[in-house]
Parts: C-alpha cells; structure tokens; sequence
C-alpha cells in the first residue's frame, strides 16, 4: 500500500468529535487531526498544531502568497 493509499484511508470518515467539532456552522477541525494531516494548510485553524514562521510585518508565507494572488 502506498503512503498515498495509507492517508486516504486514514482520513476517510472523519468523526465528529473526534477530528472536528461544529461551532456556529463552521467545521474547527481538532489538533489531533491536523497533526495526522501531517501539514499546515495556512488557514489559521484554531487549533494548528505547527508553528508557522512570520516575516517582520508579521505576516507568514501563506498570507503573503493569498496578497500576492489577489492581486
């Protein structure tokens, strides 16, 4: 099985509750699910456990790649 295959099936069926709870009609996924997801997505989630570097305005990489593609 591929590591491909491996997280399809790892992130298949989400629980609620478990990886992602339900706050006015927003899914906030949990930090036990986005450290599985093995990554950060730059969205901000609440509870992100990766830390993410900032330049000196204080912005980090992916806000400053959604400025640039707004353009």
């Amino acid at each position: 099985m591929s590591e491909i295959d491996e997280n399809q099936d790892a992130f298949s069926e989400l629980r609620e509750g478990k990886d992602f709870y339900i706050e006015n009609g927003n899914y906030v996924f949990t930090e036990g699910y986005l450290k599985r997801r093995g990554y950060c997505c730059g969205s901000g989630c609440r509870h992100c456990p990766y830390q993410i570097e900032v330049d000196e305005a204080g912005l980090s990489i992916w806000d400053r790649f959604r400025r640039w593609f707004s353009k």
